[in-house]
């Protein structure tokens, strides 16, 4: 096994045909491990050796996060004529996907004015993203894994409810939590073969149900908008990032409507406060050295005048006995 060949440390567990089961199998390990991180990654995806590199210097860094999940995340899907949607036993054992041509984008994007046609998006726009109706969580602490498992009863749609989750606790202030911008993707969601959701995705059940599920949570107060921001991660300048040659890794074409929505304002609005109080603490602290420095100046100029009036009457004491 290659596990074994290359020394990797690994576990195998039961699974009962549900994404669930797996991932929650995952939580259990990792709580019972010596780590303090984990990163989560479906059985069909893969990180880049850049990701790799990515989300250690994430768990090295200053600031501790709980959760961190992707934005405008990129994904695989087959090139026309390379996929089949019989996803039977015998297919399985035959397709390997570095056979299968692929094709590549920001798999979940919609410019802003898509999601406002359906109930689905509505909730999007207002609790997840206006740009994306599902920001992947892939890497999580302790404290996090200890708090949640994914929902079995979702075929598709529990890691959204997990994000979901995690996004009412960061609102609470029980975790911290930040968004990775994933331009230079770290994380890819490889479709070019079926998983264990490909026969569900060809309803329309699974978004009944996880509108539902919405409903139920905004009824109970369990939905926030508050908004998860960036996080900000500094490469040296000669870094060059290794993405196994991944197709079409442009951007979609940003649209001004698109842009500037609700989330982004709110983003914006709180990077400009946080650079304004920021500049307000460092004039704050210069006024109280200037305000030190004056002072001690103060006494400098007072002693130096003492000292020149004390100089002067010595030198008429001296004068006066002379004279006598």
């Amino acid at each position: 096994m290659y596990c074994d060949e290359a020394g990797i440390e690994y576990a195998v567990t039961q699974s009962d045909g549900t994404p669930a089961t797996g991932k929650n199998s995952l939580l259990d390990i990792f709580e019972a491990s010596p780590y303090d991180y984990a990163v989560m990654v479906d059985g069909d995806d893969f990180l880049t050796p850049h990701g790799v590199i990515t989300y250690k210097h994430i768990a090295q860094q200053e600031e501790a996060i709980d959760v961190l999940a992707l934005e405008c995340q990129y994904g695989l899907i087959p090139a026309a004529g390379n996929f089949t949607n019989d996803f039977t036993q015998e297919l399985r054992d035959v397709i390997d996907p570095d056979k299968i041509t692929p094709s590549g984008g920001r798999l979940f994007y919609r410019p802003r004015d898509f999601w406002q046609t359906v109930e689905w998006g509505k909730y999007c726009i207002k609790y997840i993203s206006s740009r994306e109706n599902h920001l992947r969580v892939v890497m999580i602490s302790k404290k996090a894994a200890s708090l949640y498992r994914f929902d079995k009863e979702f075929l598709i749609g529990e890691d959204t409810l997990m994000y979901l989750n995690y996004k009412a606790e960061f609102a609470k202030r029980n975790l911290v939590m930040r968004h990775l911008f994933d331009e230079v993707p770290t994380y890819v969601y490889d479709t070019r073969i079926g998983g264990i959701s490909a026969g569900e995705s060809s309803t329309l059940e699974w978004i009944h149900r996880l509108v539902d599920e919405f409903k139920r949570r905004e009824a109970c107060g369990l939905m926030f908008e508050k908004v998860v921001p960036r996080l900000n991660i500094e490469f040296p300048a000669d870094y060059v990032p290794d993405l196994c040659d991944l197709p079409n890794l442009q951007l979609p074409e940003p649209r001004w409507d698109d842009i500037m929505n609700e989330e982004y304002v709110k983003q914006l609005v709180q990077i400009l406060t946080n650079q304004r109080n920021h500049a307000q603490s460092v004039i704050a602290e210069l006024e109280t050295q200037i305000y030190l420095l004056t002072s001690e100046v103060n006494v400098l100029r007072d002693q130096m005048k003492k000292k020149d009036k004390s100089s002067v009457n010595s030198s008429e004491s001296s004068t006066m006995v002379q004279t006598q």
